[in-house]
């Protein structure tokens, strides 16, 4: 793809490469592979059988935290929008930095 697209630039969303891999050593390598074309970073966390996009501070799934390559890059916080509160998210954004080493 990037050979016929040669300046095409990427996303890095750590939960979809938790659900393919829970050891997030795909994220590694992807990191390492792509790193000069990703852009930015899509931040979620998981929990088996619920939305893709589950809070961490609900989901407590660390792992993807523990996996993030760079604080860089512009990153998202993918929690949903539907039925969450201001207080929701206040609470995963201090739920994330308390986690990040920044």
């Amino acid at each position: 793809w990037f050979k016929r697209f040669p300046k095409a630039q990427m996303v890095l969303d750590l939960n979809h490469v938790y659900t393919q891999d829970r050891t997030m050593a795909l994220a590694k390598d992807l990191w390492d592979t792509f790193h000069d074309r990703i852009q930015h970073i899509h931040l979620s966390g998981f929990i088996d059988g619920q939305q893709p996009h589950v809070p961490f501070y609900k989901s407590s799934c660390d792992r993807i935290l523990e996996s993030l390559p760079t604080l860089a890059l512009p990153m998202i916080l993918e929690i949903g929008i539907a039925h969450t509160s201001e207080n929701d998210v206040r609470r995963e954004y201090d739920y994330v930095l308390s986690k990040i080493k920044v």
